[in-house]
């Protein structure tokens, strides 16, 4: 435990305070197409959005042609189709609410969070024990850190070929690496609480861990990036980088402490409780963890500054000879 660390630990959190209030999304420019209107598109066109009648859903996209022609066979003449109809109401504050609260973000930067403690706190951790309780040197903790990685290795790979299984789903596959990490935690609790650490059950649990950690990262981020939609990529696999910095900080700084008690629990119960943090949200989130099309852009809250202007501009774009 180091005043580094602590330091390290105090910039990650107040980066992650800051960053909504420091980096917002430029405005988007939309675009109002004959091949998006509501007459042309249907149900892709102006929906109303719950309640509020004063906000709709568009879908805008095609951006080339957002200048339509200025001359038609139409008398009305003096109307600007240059300028967009609709002008977009979408703060950062509005996009971290659809996409970490509506459609559970959240609980994908949890499973990263986690990931990234429990594997730092581990790595922290294993030298100390092997040295302290079998004597081990550097060639030892090597070829542990190497059937580690052999682990590692096996859990992506099944990742890969349980994606490509049309009966496997993402959420399945989390729900998979629950499995293996509950008997991890739970072998950890049995065994390795205590003052002295079989190698058993010190191999067991980091196994189990491993391997449940790693078959849970890829489908949680994946599933992120399809949550994220049409909003800015670039801001919310931020966060999403931020979160893992700061459990990689806290991961070793946690491990380092536990390590001057003399017995495990601490470190085990803890691990274990943050492992059960996961199921039990998983019970609540479980209809919201799929992918989502990169199309459906349905949480897009678009403001319509005039009604009867835009009714009007729809009529006039629709009797618009083709050019």
């Amino acid at each position: 435990m180091t005043g580094a660390g602590y330091i390290m630990v105090i910039v990650n959190a107040l980066l992650a305070i800051l960053f909504f209030f420091l980096f917002e999304e430029p405005p988007q420019q939309p675009s109002f197409t004959r091949k998006n209107s509501p007459v042309s598109q249907g149900n892709h066109g102006i929906q109303a959005a719950g309640d509020d009648h004063k906000y709709a859903y568009s879908k805008l996209e095609d951006k080339e042609d957002a200048e339509l022609p200025q001359e038609s066979g139409r008398a009305s003449t003096d109307r600007d189709y240059s300028q967009p109809v609709f002008s977009m109401n979408q703060s950062s504050m509005h996009a971290v609410k659809i996409v970490l609260i509506q459609r559970a973000g959240w609980f994908c930067l949890l499973i990263s969070f986690l990931t990234g403690f429990q594997l730092t706190a581990l790595e922290t951790a294993l030298t100390p024990i092997t040295k302290e309780q079998y004597g081990w040197g550097t060639q030892q903790n090597s070829f542990l850190f190497a059937g580690i990685t052999f682990v590692a290795i096996i859990a992506v790979v099944t990742t890969i070929v349980l994606d490509k299984q049309s009966w496997w789903t993402s959420r399945k596959i989390i729900a998979l690496a629950q499995i293996f990490l509950g008997i991890g935690v739970a072998v950890a609790l049995i065994s390795c609480g205590g003052e002295d650490v079989p190698l058993w059950g010190l191999l067991t649990f980091g196994g189990f861990l491993i391997f449940g950690l790693m078959l849970q990262g890829s489908p949680s981020l994946g599933v992120y990036s399809t949550l994220i939609g049409s909003y800015d990529k670039g801001v919310f696999m931020g966060y999403s980088q931020i979160v893992m910095g700061v459990a990689r900080i806290l991961g070793p700084l946690f491990a380092g402490v536990t390590l001057e008690f003399d017995t495990h629990w601490l470190m085990f119960s803890v691990i274990a409780g943050l492992y059960a943090l996961v199921p039990i949200s998983f019970l609540f989130v479980w209809h919201k963890i799929v992918p989502r099309d990169e199309d459906d852009d349905t949480d897009i809250t678009v403001r319509i500054a005039n009604p009867v202007a835009v009714e009007e501009s729809v009529q006039n774009i629709e009797g618009l000879p083709d050019q």
